[in-house]
C-alpha cells in the first residue's frame, strides 16, 4: 500500500454504511489531494481512523486515554500488516493515537516528514515508512482560510511520494560584530555580495519608545552578521552600501524604528536612507492574498520549517536595557533565525514571481507596491498633528452622549430583565440590578433567551453587530445597542485612541498596510486615520487634526473613483455615456428608476444604490437604511441593474469566477482567488469577487498617483503627503496661495492623467480640492479661478476669494494653547 490516511474516529454515518472517512471534510481532503498530483483510489490509499467507534463531537471534549490505548494496538496491527510508504495522521486525535503520546502539540508536526522511530513505533522502526501529520480538514469548513497551509502539506506529500526531498532549512550560525575593526571587516565583505536580509530586535512593538536591540544580516543561506546595541552606530554604513538589495519581512516596521531612533542617514529631502528593496511579505501578498503572511506561516508552508521555539519563548516583554545582556543570546538567535528564514524565503518567492504565468503579479509588486511601500513609510513619518484640546472636549462630550444611550437601554431593558430569572437561566453566580449593555452574556440571554428573537444571520448565541443587525422585529432596545456600541467604538478608536498614540512632536502616526486586505484596498490601524467618523451628535472628529503653523490642509479627492472604474470595466455604454458628458450620475439614476420627477429623498436613495450594488449590497439592506419594504428595496436594484446592463452583466460574470474556480485580475495586475469554496463562503466570496477589480483598481490609482507626485510636492513646493484616505490624499502645505494654487493643479492633473498614460482609459477621472484649517472644516477651492466655493445649508454655494475666506477660517490662537506651546519645547 502507498498511502495510509487516518482520521480521528468513525461518525454515526459511516458506522450504519459500513464505509470510512465520507462526508465533506473526507471531500475536502481527496480533493486536495488530486490537485498535488496525489493518488485517491482504494489500490494506492487506505483509508481508516485511529479510534473505530463513535465519539462525541462536543466542543472540549477530549477522548479518554484508555480508550486511544485500547484502539492504538489495532492502529499499530493495522500498520504492520499493510506497510504503508506514507501515513497520514489527520489532526490531533489521529497523531496522538498513532504516537501514544497524549501531550503531543499537533500543531508543531504538521506537514513535518517523521520516522516511525520518531513517532514511538518501534516494532516497526526498520521499515522505510514515512509519517506526516496533517492538519484535520474538518478545520478548513470552519474556517476556510486554514486551506492554503493544508493545501502545502500536502504537496510535500506529494514531493515525498514521488521521490522528493523534503527543504531542509539547515542549522542558522551567527557572528556578532563586537568591534570597529569586525564592523569594518563585515562592511567590507558585504560590499561583495549581491544580497542581504535583515532584520532588527527590540525592546517592544511600540515604535515610539522602543529601543534598538540587536540587528541581523543575512548574506547567505545559514550566515548571519549580527550588529549588537553597542556597535548600533554602525547601522547608518551597512544601509550605504551601494549595489546591495536589501530584503526585509515588513520592513516598514524596522524602517520605522530606525527613523524614530536617528540610526539612518538623511538625502537632501530629509527623507531617511533606508535601503528597502524587497519585502517577503509582499511577495507573499501578490502571490496568495487570500493567506496569512507572517513569517512563521510563510516558512512553515515554503520551507517546512519547524514552529518557531527559542530560548525567551517569544516573552519579549520582559526585554528591557537593563536585561538586555540578560537576553543577548536569545536576542541573537531570534534576529538571526529570522534574518536566514527571509533570505531563504526570497528565493523561493522570487522563483514564483519568475514563472511566466505570474509575470503581472511581478509587474504590479515591481512597479507600484514595492515602490508604495516607501511612500507609506514617509507618510507616516510626516505623521498627523493632533489638536488636543479638541480631542479633550469631544472626550467629556462623548461620556455624556454614553450616559443618556445608557440610560436609554436600561429603560427599553427594564420590562425584560429579570435578575433572578437570568441568574437561574444562565447559570450566573452574580448579576446586576440593570441590565448591562456591555455584558455579552446578559446580551445573549435578553436576545435569545428573554425575547426569543430570531437573527437571520446564525452564529450560534453570538451578539455580533452583524447578528444584531440581522433581526428583522423592529426591537427599540436593540437599536439603542447598537448605536451604544457604535458610539463606543467611536470614542475609544478616535479620541481616547488618537490620544493615546500621539509621540512626542502631537502627532500620531498610522500604520498602514498594502497586505492586509484581498482587494488590494490600502487599510490604516493604530491608530485607523483612513476611517476617521466626519461628524456624530458629539462633534467633528476630524476637527482635531490640524496643520502646523502657518500651513493649510488640503484633501484632494477623486470624484466617483470606483464607478467609474465600474464604467470602464463592463464598458457599459449608458454609463461610459454619463461620465463623458459630464452628467451628474446620481440624478441619471434617479430619472431611470422613479422618472424625471424624482424627489430628493430618491435622489438620496439612487445614490446609494450607485455606491452599493458594486459592493453587494441587498434588498434586505437598502430596507432597513430607508425603512421602507422588501419589495421597494428589490424594486430599487432592479431599476439600477436594468438601467445599466453591461455593468449588470459584468458584476455577474465577476460573480460567477467563483463557482468556476477562476481568478479575478485587475488591469493593475493584482488577483483574486477564492481558495477553498464552501456552501457557507461563497455568497460572501460572490460579492467580493464582484467589488474586487472596481475597489482594487480605484486603490491602486490613487496610490500610483501619490508616488507621482510625492518627491515633486516636496522638493519643489514644501508640502508632505500625511494620509490616503481610499479615493483621496490628504495633504499639508503652507497657506500661500501661489503654493496652494499650484499644488491643486499639480496633483489634481497627474491623478487625472494616471488611468490614461498606464491604460488609455476613455472614461474621463474627475478630481477635487478642498481647503481648510482642520480636517473637519474643508471647504471647495477652484485653482482655475482660485476662488473658494462655499456650500451653504440650502445647498447654494458663495464663491470668495482666497485672502478673505483664511481670514475668516484661520485662528492663530491655536497655536498660543498651552499643548502646542510645550510641543516646541521640545
Amino acid at each position: 500500500m502507498d498511502i495510509m490516511v487516518i482520521g480521528d474516529c468513525l461518525t454515526a454515518v459511516e458506522l450504519r454504511n459500513h464505509t470510512m472517512m465520507t462526508g465533506p471534510a473526507a471531500e475536502i481532503l481527496k480533493q486536495t489531494m488530486v490537485k498535488v498530483g496525489l493518488p485517491i483510489t482504494k489500490d494506492k490509499v487506505y483509508y481508516t481512523v485511529a479510534v473505530k467507534a463513535v465519539i462525541s463531537k462536543k466542543k472540549g471534549y477530549k477522548v479518554p486515554k484508555d480508550l486511544l490505548d485500547a484502539h492504538r494496538v489495532s492502529l499499530l496491527e493495522e500498520i504492520k500488516r499493510l506497510q504503508p510508504k506514507i501515513i497520514l495522521p489527520l489532526g490531533k486525535t489521529a497523531l496522538q493515537t498513532l504516537t501514544g503520546n497524549y501531550n503531543i502539540k499537533v500543531t508543531e508536526f504538521y506537514g513535518r516528514a517523521l520516522t516511525l522511530d520518531a513517532c514511538g513505533i518501534k516494532f516497526l522502526a526498520e521499515e522505510n515508512i514515512t509519517v506526516i501529520p496533517l492538519m484535520h480538514p474538518a478545520l478548513i469548513i470552519r474556517a476556510p482560510g486554514d486551506y492554503k497551509p493544508f493545501l502545502s502539506e500536502l504537496a510535500l506529500v506529494s514531493t515525498l511520494y514521488f521521490g522528493g526531498k523534503q527543504y531542509d532549512t539547515g542549522e542558522t550560525k551567527w557572528n556578532v560584530l563586537k568591534t570597529e575593526e569586525e564592523c569594518d571587516k563585515a562592511l567590507a565583505f558585504l560590499k561583495t555580495q549581491p544580497r542581504v536580509s535583515g532584520d532588527i530586535e527590540t525592546t517592544g512593538l511600540d515604535y515610539r519608545v522602543v529601543d534598538f536591540c540587536v540587528m541581523g544580516m543575512c548574506f547567505a543561506k545559514n550566515k548571519v552578521f549580527v550588529i549588537p546595541r553597542e556597535m548600533r552606530h554602525r547601522c547608518k554604513d551597512f544601509f550605504s552600501m551601494d549595489n546591495v538589495k536589501w530584503t526585509w519581512h515588513v520592513g516598514k516596521y524596522d524602517r520605522k524604528v530606525m527613523w524614530r531612533r536617528q540610526l539612518t542617514l538623511f538625502d537632501e529631502l530629509g527623507w531617511h536612507i533606508f535601503p528597502h528593496d524587497n519585502d517577503c511579505v509582499y511577495m507573499h501578498y501578490v502571490l496568495d492574498e487570500t493567506s496569512a503572511h507572517d513569517l512563521g506561516y510563510l516558512t512553515k508552508t515554503f520551507l517546512q520549517a519547524k514552529e518557531y521555539k527559542y530560548k525567551m519563548n517569544q516573552q519579549f516583554k520582559a526585554v528591557t536595557l537593563d536585561s538586555y545582556p540578560q537576553f543577548f543570546e536569545s536576542l541573537c538567535e531570534r534576529v538571526a533565525v529570522d534574518c536566514d528564514y527571509t533570505f531563504q524565503l526570497e528565493d523561493v518567492l522570487q522563483a514564483e514571481l519568475d514563472k511566466p504565468e505570474n509575470a503581472s503579479l511581478k509587474k504590479v509588486y515591481t512597479n507600484l507596491i514595492m515602490p508604495a511601500a516607501g511612500l507609506l513609510a514617509r507618510i507616516e513619518q510626516n505623521g498627523m498633528l493632533i489638536d488636543e484640546d479638541v480631542l479633550n472636549d469631544l472626550n467629556v462630550k462623548y461620556d455624556i452622549l454614553l450616559g443618556h444611550i445608557r440610560e436609554e437601554i436600561e429603560n427599553a431593558a427594564a420590562p425584560y430583565w429579570d435578575r433572578d430569572l437570568y441568574m437561574e437561566q444562565a447559570g450566573a453566580k452574580s448579576a446586576s440590578e440593570k441590565f448591562k449593555p456591555s455584558s455579552s452574556k446578559q446580551m445573549a440571554w435578553m436576545v435569545h433567551d428573554r425575547l426569543k428573537l430570531k437573527p437571520r444571520r446564525k452564529k450560534g448565541r453570538s451578539t455580533d453587530a452583524d447578528v444584531l443587525e440581522s433581526i428583522e422585529t423592529d426591537i427599540p432596545l436593540i437599536k439603542k445597542v447598537l448605536e451604544f456600541r457604535s458610539v463606543s467604538k467611536e470614542k475609544s478608536t478616535y479620541v481616547v485612541g488618537m490620544l493615546n498614540k500621539r509621540d512626542v512632536d502631537g502627532r500620531v502616526r498610522s500604520n498602514f498596510s498594502l497586505h492586509i486586505t484581498a482587494t488590494g484596498r490600502l487599510s490604516s490601524k493604530e491608530p485607523n486615520v483612513q476611517n476617521v467618523p466626519s461628524a456624530h451628535g458629539v462633534g467633528n472628529v476630524r476637527r482635531a487634526f490640524v496643520p502646523a503653523k502657518g500651513k493649510i490642509l488640503m484633501e484632494v479627492d477623486y470624484s466617483g473613483a470606483e464607478l467609474r472604474w465600474l464604467a470602464f470595466l463592463s464598458k457599459d455604454e449608458v454609463l461610459m455615456d454619463i461620465f463623458k458628458s459630464g452628467r451628474n450620475l446620481h440624478k441619471e439614476t434617479a430619472t431611470k428608476i422613479f422618472g424625471p420627477s424624482f424627489t430628493q429623498q430618491q435622489k438620496m436613495r439612487a445614490k446609494a444604490v450607485n455606491f452599493g450594488i458594486p459592493y453587494g449590497r441587498e434588498a434586505p439592506s437598502f430596507r432597513d437604511e430607508f425603512n421602507i419594504s422588501l419589495e421597494e428595496a428589490q424594486a430599487l436594484i432592479d431599476g439600477w441593474l436594468n438601467a445599466y446592463p453591461q455593468a449588470r452583466d459584468y458584476l455577474k460574470w465577476c460573480a460567477d469566477q467563483v463557482t468556476l474556480g477562476k481568478y479575478l485580475e485587475t488591469p493593475w495586475g493584482n488577483r483574486r482567488r477564492a481558495g477553498l469554496v464552501t456552501h457557507e463562503s461563497l455568497h460572501g466570496l460572490q460579492n467580493e469577487f464582484k467589488n474586487f477589480p472596481i475597489q482594487g483598481s480605484s486603490s491602486h490609482t490613487l496610490l500610483y498617483s501619490a508616488i507621482k507626485v510625492e518627491r515633486q510636492l516636496k522638493r519643489d513646493l514644501n508640502t508632505d503627503i500625511i494620509d490616503l484616505i481610499h479615493d483621496s490624499m490628504l495633504l499639508e502645505l503652507p497657506m500661500d496661495k501661489q503654493i496652494i494654487t499650484e499644488v491643486s493643479k499639480f496633483v489634481s492633473a497627474e491623478m487625472i492623467k494616471t488611468p490614461i498614460d498606464l491604460f488609455d482609459c476613455p472614461v474621463p477621472f474627475v478630481t477635487d480640492t478642498d481647503l481648510g484649517p482642520d480636517w473637519g472644516n474643508l471647504q471647495a477651492f477652484n485653482h482655475d479661478t482660485g476662488l473658494m466655493e462655499l456650500e451653504q445649508e440650502d445647498h447654494s454655494v458663495i464663491k470668495t476669494p482666497y485672502e478673505d475666506w483664511i481670514k475668516t477660517v484661520y485662528h492663530n490662537d491655536i497655536y498660543e494653547r498651552p499643548w502646542y506651546i510645550n510641543l516646541q519645547k521640545l
